[in-house]
């Protein structure tokens, strides 16, 4: 029981913390982003927690909590390449007539969303490998 809780525990946390980013970011981060990108990670914390405790082992509940983590990462990544509008920045820039800053700018948020979404696809990656680990049947019958 003491593994389930600890899983739970952990891997709901992990699992908040990707789901405040998921949709904090897809929604926009004004105010009433971030208040929904609170509340989803409330609930993703409780969804991790639910399912670590419902597991028959603490492995199993390991593995579904890497299995949520490893989703809502993969989810991060396409978020994450796609909350960067190269156009607004430039349109902003020409109409303050400040053309060479807005070309700096639109390259280093570019070059930010994409190797950020990257990492964000290989820790997806790796948490799926994770549950995987977990998650498969082994055999104890050797023959």
């Amino acid at each position: 029981m003491f593994a389930k809780v600890l899983a739970g525990t952990l891997m709901g946390v992990v699992a908040a913390t990707l789901c405040h980013v998921v949709v904090g970011d897809a929604v926009g981060g004004d105010e009433s982003g971030g208040n929904v990108g609170l509340w989803t990670a409330l609930a993703g914390f409780l969804v991790v927690f639910a399912l670590a405790i419902t597991a028959t082992r603490g492995r199993d509940a390991w593995g579904r909590g890497l299995l949520i983590a490893g989703l809502l990462s993969l989810l991060m990544a396409i978020v994450v390449s796609g909350t960067f509008e190269a156009h607004e920045i430039e349109r902003q820039a020409r109409e303050a007539g400040q053309v060479g800053a807005a070309i700096v700018m639109v390259m280093a948020g570019t070059l930010f969303a994409r190797v950020s979404a990257a990492l964000a696809c290989f820790l997806g990656l790796v948490f799926l490998i994770g549950s995987y680990l977990a998650l498969r049947r082994t055999d104890s019958c050797s023959e």
